[in-house]
């Protein structure tokens, strides 16, 4: 029996691991209008017998004549099956990426001693072959490394390596990389050395991943005869970079999307269109470890500029 109990002899709420006051749920006072209270996802209810269920709450105010003021309604609802699939899937997705990434690591090493001990014996009709192989198998790669990200990131096990790190020599390492694909795309790559730059706080590999994401998009995007500019800049206690292009630019109504799970602003569909839409969704969550922020400023037809700061090293808490 349940009935003429108080709630909290019957379950409770829990969002990582701390009890949510029921007193939270409630209007602090009389309210003029009907009002959604609360919303939240994916929260613990713990019944008396501590069987615990997921569920995503919303707590409503209770209308009363031309005041709202009585107390709330509040609708609870179990999401443990959605939630159980969603770790099956992220399950499935984590154990195939490691199972393609194993033999992927061996088809690239082989395939590089290959190239490297042979290209001068194959005309050029072969070498292209051979180059086209050579890239189709890192774009694999590459794709098999997001899949491990995305799942990283929504069970929450993405971490970073934080150590001081000289950024402004590290950034030209990654455009110095990306030159040749710059070249064969007719594109003009430049990197604005920058003075005095302090160093930050970062995981090489993570920020070097955020970097290369903007840098490929750039490169994919940006029309032939096009430019990129790479810029480094000290702005107070923010390390920024920003990579500049002269692409057909982004609309409006798709920036605020930019940054979500297997968004892309032209579509897969369209012809020309590269990439799965997770690069940027990946950066952003690295930038976020690193205490950081990552936006864009765009207008169609006149390029974009992508950027992202991360705090100087003597800056950070």
């Amino acid at each position: 029996m349940i009935i003429g109990k108080r709630i909290d002899e019957v379950l409770s709420l829990q969002e990582d691991q701390q009890k949510i006051p029921f007193e939270s749920l409630l209007p602090k006072g009389r309210l003029e209008e009907d009002t959604v209270l609360l919303r939240k996802e994916n929260i613990q209810l713990v019944s008396s017998s501590q069987k615990k269920l997921y569920v995503s709450l919303t707590s409503s105010a209770i209308k009363e004549g031309l005041e709202v003021g009585l107390g709330a309604i509040i609708t609870i609802h179990d999401t443990t099956k959605e939630r159980e699939l969603e770790e099956m899937r992220l399950d499935f997705v984590s154990m195939a990426a490691h199972e393609l990434r194993t033999p992927l690591t061996s088809i690239k090493g082989y395939l590089s001693v290959f190239i490297k001990e042979n290209a001068s014996k194959f005309n050029a009709e072969q070498n292209t072959f051979l180059t086209r192989i050579n890239n189709a198998t890192n774009q694999l790669s590459s794709l098999t490394e997001n899949l491990l990200n995305v799942s990283r990131i929504e069970k929450g096990t993405l971490t970073a390596n934080l150590t001081p790190l000289d950024w402004a020599i590290t950034a030209q390492q990654i455009v110095d990389q990306f030159q040749e694909r710059a070249k064969e795309n007719n594109l003009t790559l430049t990197f604005e050395k920058p003075q005095n730059i302090p160093q930050i706080s970062a995981d090489k590999v993570r920020i070097t991943e955020v970097l290369s994401n903007l840098l490929a998009n750039a490169v994919s995007y940006t029309p032939p005869k096009g430019q990129i500019v790479v810029q480094i800049t000290n702005q107070g206690d923010q390390v920024v970079t920003n990579v500049k292009d002269t692409g057909r630019g982004i609309p409006k109504e798709a920036i605020p999307h930019l940054f979500t799970k297997f968004f892309r602003v032209f579509g897969a569909l369209e012809e020309g269109s590269k990439g799965t839409g997770l690069g940027l969704y990946i950066s952003k969550a690295i930038i976020d470890l690193h205490h950081g922020k990552i936006w864009v400023q765009s207008e169609p037809g006149e390029g974009s500029t992508f950027s992202f700061s991360i705090p100087a090293l003597n800056n950070r808490d």
